[in-house]
């Protein structure tokens, strides 16, 4: 109690209307979810790279797999879920965040539909782990 009135005596109060105050003037989402990313993540390679080209569940799942963070067998189990650790599509050992989205010979075959559907020059990867190394 003594630590809350401590810093309620420390506080300013005025008799003028209550209102919510924002630094430079206008309130803009943008910053406070820029605030909010800063104080939940010390890297500024954490922040969620949001885009309104793709839906929300896109640029979540991009953001996980950014951060190594998708639930695949090798992050499973180091969370401690026992679970076989080869891959179900290509018997693989070692399912990693790379190994699903780049690797695996069915994630292959998806880049190669994507990029022909797309026009784009057949290209070589990078791994995930070195695309976050790089920025």
């Amino acid at each position: 109690m003594e630590a809350c009135k401590a810093l309620v005596s420390s506080c300013n109060f005025r008799d003028n209307i209550d209102m919510w105050r924002w630094d430079g003037g206008d309130f803009m989402v943008k910053q406070v979810r820029r605030k909010i990313e800063m104080g939940m993540f010390d890297e500024i390679d954490s922040l969620i790279p949001w885009t309104n080209l793709v839906p929300l569940k896109v640029n979540f799942f991009a953001w996980c797999a950014g951060l190594g963070r998708i639930a695949c067998r090798d992050n499973l189990a180091k969370r401690g879920v026992i679970v076989n650790a080869s891959c179900d599509e290509c018997h693989f050992s070692g399912e990693s965040v790379d190994h699903v989205l780049l690797r695996c010979g069915r994630a292959d075959e998806v880049w190669s539909k994507i990029l022909v559907w797309c026009k784009a020059p057949s290209t070589i990867f990078l791994t995930i782990d070195r695309y976050r190394k790089r920025n």
